[in-house]
C-alpha cells in the first residue's frame, strides 16, 4: 500500500514540476547569472555538509565562502567516477534509502553508475523528460490519440497508396530486368 501511496505522490510532484517549468525564457541573461551563482553557492554550502564531499574540500584547502560564482568551481578537486561509484554503493547499503530509486546511467563510458534518488528527485527528472516530451509533439492524452488513431483509421487511401512501385530495375510485371529496361 505505501508503494502505491509513493507512486501517486510522484506523480502528483511530477505535474506540479511541469507547471512550474512552464516559465517564458528571459530576455536579460544577467538575471539568470545572478541566479545561477546564487545557486551554486547553495549547492556548494549543502555539499559541504555531506562527509564524502567535506574530505575532499578540505583536503583540497577548499572551503565553501571560496566559491562565489560558476567561474569559481574550478577550485573544486576534481570527482572521479570510481569515486562516486565505491560512494553511491555504500549508501545504498543504508537503509535510509530503501524507499529511494535506484537509477543508473546509461554505461557509455564501459560501466553503469548507480545513482540514489530520492521521490522528489525522481519526480522532477520525469517532470523534465516528460516537458521535453511534449515540446517535440508527444501527446499524454489518451482519448486524444484514440480520436487521432480512429481518424486515420477512417481515412480513405491517396490514389495509388497501395500501388506496386515501379523503378528503373524492376517491371511492372514484377521481374527483374538486369539491363534496366
Amino acid at each position: 500500500m505505501f508503494e502505491n501511496l509513493e507512486k501517486k505522490l510522484v506523480n502528483l510532484l511530477i505535474f506540479t514540476d511541469l507547471a512550474k517549468m512552464k516559465k517564458k525564457i528571459p530576455e536579460d541573461f544577467s538575471g539568470v547569472k545572478r541566479i545561477q551563482d546564487r545557486r551554486v553557492r547553495r549547492l556548494v554550502r549543502k555539499a559541504y555538509r555531506i562527509p564524502f564531499y567535506k574530505e575532499r574540500f578540505d583536503a583540497a584547502g577548499v572551503k565553501p565562502e571560496d566559491i562565489r560564482t560558476g567561474a569559481d568551481l574550478t577550485r573544486l578537486p576534481l570527482l572521479h567516477k570510481e569515486e562516486l561509484r565505491a560512494w553511491m554503493k555504500e549508501e545504498a547499503k543504508n537503509p535510509r534509502y530503501d524507499n529511494w530509486y535506484h537509477d543508473t546511467t546509461s554505461g557509455s563510458s564501459g560501466e553503469p553508475l548507480m545513482i540514489l534518488l530520492s521521490p522528489r528527485e525522481k519526480a522532477y527528472m520525469m517532470a523534465n523528460w516528460f516537458r521535453v516530451m511534449m515540446l517535440a509533439g508527444y501527446n499524454h492524452e489518451p482519448q486524444e490519440r484514440a480520436q487521432r488513431f480512429r481518424r486515420l483509421r477512417h481515412r480513405a487511401p491517396a490514389p495509388g497508396h497501395l500501388a506496386p512501385r515501379v523503378s528503373g530495375s524492376v517491371r511492372a510485371g514484377g521481374g527483374n530486368d538486369p539491363a534496366g529496361q
